[in-house]
């Protein structure tokens, strides 16, 4: 049972690095239609779009 309860349980430090995590994420998507273009947005694939961030990032 102990097991369990400890594979189970977060730790405490932990709690505001996920709730700061979500929140970046969420201001990310909040965000990135106003950069981006909602046009821009919409033509992307769920696979696609990390590609297309990444590589747009390592141009010269």
């Amino acid at each position: 049972m102990d097991l369990i309860l400890q594979e189970l349980l977060i730790e405490p430090w932990r709690i505001p690095v996920i709730i700061t995590s979500a929140a970046g994420i969420y201001l990310g998507f909040l965000v990135s239609p106003k950069i981006f273009g909602t046009r821009v947005l919409m033509s992307l694939t769920a696979s696609a779009a990390p590609v297309w961030a990444h590589s747009d990032r390592c141009r010269p």
